[in-house]
């Protein structure tokens, strides 16, 4: 009997076909948003460092995410660099702009699945800030990236640093709005 390889269960957690095209679309923006000076990036900091400042910081967070590994047959230590990101700390993926770190989790949720996500950013904001995360993005994404797009979200962004000390963003495609 042919087992699939392991690597092919370590993956995001995709709740379903819409949140795997919301985070391709993502990367689509991202990797347009090159010309305008933004770089992906990743944390400096080390899986067993990562692993640390969460299991001290956040231990109901920690104890969660291993348990659903184990619940797939997994350990923390079979998940490489990015996915041990989004599923320990809910990033699906970092860039620099302007001088700053932020951190993405995008999704083709409804209102509730957004609020939920700004809500776990904000608590574990003192954690963001020790790994060198200026801002948490929480992007709905439910439309294909325009050039339009791309000038919009880094234009909002530009705006931000203009209004005082603001950690997590909201921004909703195609509904346009910029939220605290």
């Amino acid at each position: 009997m042919f087992e699939s390889p392991k690597y092919e269960k370590i993956s995001p957690q995709y709740v379903n076909e819409a949140s795997m095209l919301a985070e391709q679309r993502m990367h689509k923006l991202i990797e347009a948003a090159r010309d305008l000076g933004v770089e992906i990036f990743s944390l400096e900091d080390g899986e067993e460092k990562i692993l640390e400042q969460v299991k001290q910081g956040f231990p109901q967070r920690y104890e969660l995410v291993v348990q659903k590994l184990r619940d797939e047959g997994l350990k923390l230590s079979d998940l490489p660099k990015d996915v041990l990101l989004d599923r320990m700390l809910g990033i699906d993926m970092m860039f620099t702009f302007q001088g700053k770190n932020y951190a993405v989790d995008v999704t083709s949720g409804k209102h509730t699945v957004v609020k939920n996500k700004e809500r776990k950013f904000q608590a574990m904001e003192s954690l963001y800030k020790q790994l060198g995360i200026d801002r948490a993005l929480i992007i709905r994404l439910k439309e294909d990236v325009t050039d339009d797009m791309v000038l919009d979200l880094f234009a909002r962004l530009e705006v931000l640093d203009d209004k005082g000390d603001i950690f997590s963003v909201i921004v909703r495609y195609p509904e346009t709005k910029i939220k605290k």
